[in-house]
């Protein structure tokens, strides 16, 4: 078992980590709130529309939205949307 000061260590840098992480995804959903600002062309030509960005906010505060929009814009890059391929006729 280890000893009580090495598990006590242990938890609070596990907690800090944590705050950190909640604190970038804040600073990331500002940054977002940001983005829900810009005119459709420019949110277009990042591979973004609107309802992309609504959606991102939409989720729980502790979600980064950032990470949502980034995997959005990587399935259409590789021409899919929602995970799916898109069809070609």
């Amino acid at each position: 078992m280890a000893p009580l000061g090495e598990t006590a260590a242990g938890l609070a840098r596990r907690a800090l980590t944590a705050a950190l992480r909640f604190l970038q995804t804040v600073a990331n959903r500002r940054s977002v709130r940001g983005m829900a600002l810009l005119d459709d062309r420019l949110l277009a030509d990042i591979g973004l529309s609107r309802s992309d960005v609504a959606s991102a906010l939409a989720q729980p505060v502790w979600v980064d939205p950032s990470r949502d929009l980034a995997e959005t814009v990587a399935n259409r890059r590789k021409g899919r949307l929602w995970g799916r391929p898109l069809r070609r006729n």
